[in-house]
């Protein structure tokens, strides 16, 4: 009985699948840019680039000036991106 339901609760543990977000910036980038086209990593933009995609593409996506800031911030944290032509 203690092995079928030991069985059972790793059954169910496994069918729990819970994403964790540092940052309110990576679940929207996560959420609403992936719909579209996949994710681009955070360093193959400069901040400057960043900032014009997220304004180009928040148009498409109906992103409010807050989620726009958001994810600007949350992609341009920690100024590692590479410097890309």
């Amino acid at each position: 009985m203690k092995i079928v339901f030991s069985l059972v609760l790793l059954f169910l543990a496994g069918c729990v699948s819970t994403i964790i977000y540092s940052s309110k910036g990576e679940e929207l980038y996560s959420n609403k840019c992936s719909g579209c086209h996949r994710l681009h990593s955070k360093t193959e933009f400069t901040s400057e680039k960043w900032k014009s995609e997220i304004e180009e593409m928040g148009k498409k996506a109906k992103l409010s000036d807050d989620e726009k800031r958001m994810l600007i911030e949350y992609l341009t944290k920690d100024g590692l991106q590479a410097a890309k032509p």
